[in-house]
């Protein structure tokens, strides 16, 4: 028996999917991407090109475009992909294809193979389809298909060795029109779209080498030269954005699933920060961004939105969170053939591996919340030894030791700190208005309780101690 399908579910797979425009720059970018990755070309590029006058977007790629006896069925299709089997695709649904449908009157796919004396062209008709919708009736899918699409060719005027593939946005809505004409449009396709480091940032190969040595692979199979209008777009970071820290690395990896396999690599995070806590401007690439394959997933607060979301591991609020990641620049590049990205690209689909990411993220956040906090109270309170300890011992946990030596000798002057009778490490932080007395009666029975739970619980005993302690603390400055 056929299984019945209407019109609605492709306004479910545009519509509802790609609701704002912008992701349909990354969707076709990409799409010329997995091409490179299937047939490597010789000075491969990906053109943009926007016509406001005419109302036109034009995307083009020189590579090998899609066989002559293949391009119609697949310009056709919906949601049938030929990426699946290839891990390092970063595309794979088959959908991405129509991401403009609802911005445009009508979307147009040309191809031109190398020897062909022809160009192919297969059209889909955004304004008839959103009359369809617009009707209100379940009209059968694959009879409104017929009705908004059309395939043809013709003589193509050039040379036989030419190759390309192009997707041309016919007479664009004001949607687009209303992106493309704010101010910080060119930057944030900079964010999105898997280009390349500008030669200028002087991290770009003390990154490359590090994720090379680190992954077994480079880097640069998922960057591309990308022009805008006929401008090359690079990655938004400068040597402005490398702070104090210098370049930090984490490798991340999944856990061992038996003791003679080795752990699976995640991939690479640089970060780096500035010792004095601050905040970075706010219109910088400032936060962490994912790339899976070098194409972003969210904003620079998607790990913020992961650890907040469904996770029993409490770090601190949602803002707090936000707040943290403005004082930092960097990227967490992943490729992994265990994470799937969702179907909106904000993030990977819900699994066993995503979950596990979110784990090692969260312990990334929590001592990154830990430094931040420590580093503050250093310079904004009477630098005690103990204080000077706890934001040395927060660096290093967040570094992996990283230069350690230098951060103390920069971080403090160069006089020693005498250890002070009446400095503690929980009461300090947590009840700074109260008397001597109180302080130390309450630093002797957080120790107490910190020695039970971890002994008596192991894992679970940091986290019931943490939110014990978190409790205490705001009870008893309520009172103050």
């Amino acid at each position: 028996m056929r299984i019945g399908m209407g019109i609605r579910l492709l306004e479910t797979l545009t519509s509802a999917l790609y609701e704002d425009p912008i992701v349909l720059f990354r969707e076709y970018v990409q799409n010329s991407a997995d091409a490179f990755i299937r047939h490597p070309a010789k000075d491969s590029k990906i053109e943009i090109t926007i016509n406001q006058n005419d109302r036109t977007i034009e995307f083009i790629d020189n590579g090998y475009g899609v066989e002559l006896e293949d391009f119609e069925h697949k310009m056709r299709s919906i949601g049938i992909s030929d990426k699946g089997s290839a891990i390092d695709q970063i595309g794979f649904r088959g959908i991405g294809r129509l991401s403009a449908m609802p911005f445009c009157q009508k979307l147009i796919f040309t191809n031109k193979l190398e020897g062909s004396s022809e160009i192919q062209k297969f059209s889909w008709n955004g304004e008839k389809y959103n009359k369809l919708l617009s009707q209100s009736t379940s009209d059968d899918l694959e009879k409104a298909v017929d009705e908004i699409t059309k395939y043809w060719s013709e003589k193509y005027i050039g040379e036989d060795s030419d190759h390309f593939f192009k997707v041309t946005l016919v007479s664009y809505g004001d949607e687009i029109s209303e992106l493309i004409a704010t101010g910080d449009f060119e930057d944030n396709l900079s964010k999105l779209l898997p280009v390349k480091y500008a030669d200028s940032f002087s991290a770009k190969q003390q990154i490359h080498d590090h994720y090379a040595e680190f992954m077994g692979d480079r880097l640069e199979k998922y960057e591309f030269d990308v022009f805008l209008n006929g401008n090359q777009l690079f990655k938004p970071y400068t040597d402005e954005n490398i702070l104090e820290s210098d370049i930090v690395f984490w490798d991340l990896c999944f856990d061992k699933t038996s003791d003679d396999m080795p752990n699976e690599k995640i991939g690479v995070m640089w970060f780096t920060f500035n010792r004095k806590v601050s905040s970075n401007p706010p219109k910088s690439p400032r936060g962490l961004y994912v790339r899976s394959k070098n194409m972003l997933l969210g904003t620079e607060y998607a790990i913020a939105d992961s650890v907040t979301k469904g996770n029993k591991e409490y770090v601190a609020t949602y803002r707090e969170l936000t707040q943290t990641l403005n004082g930092i620049y960097g990227e967490l590049l992943i490729d992994t053939a265990r994470l799937s990205d969702n179907a909106r690209r904000d993030w990977f689909r819900i699994d066993a591996s995503s979950i596990q990411l979110r784990t090692i993220l969260t312990d990334f956040l929590r001592k990154l919340k830990a430094y931040r906090y420590a580093a503050s109270q250093a310079f904004n309170d009477k630098q005690t030894l103990a204080k000077k300890q706890k934001v040395i011992a927060a660096y290093e946990d967040l570094t992996n030791g990283f230069d350690s030596k230098k951060f103390e000798q920069e971080f403090y002057d160069t006089t020693e700190y005498p250890k002070e009778d009446n400095a503690f490490f929980y009461a300090d932080d947590d009840i700074p208005r109260r008397s001597i007395t109180t302080k130390k009666f309450y630093e002797e029975i957080l120790t107490g309780l910190k020695e039970y739970f971890t002994s008596s619980y192991k894992e679970q005993g940091i986290e019931i101690f943490v939110k014990m302690r978190t409790f205490l603390k705001q009870y008893l400055n309520k009172q103050d």
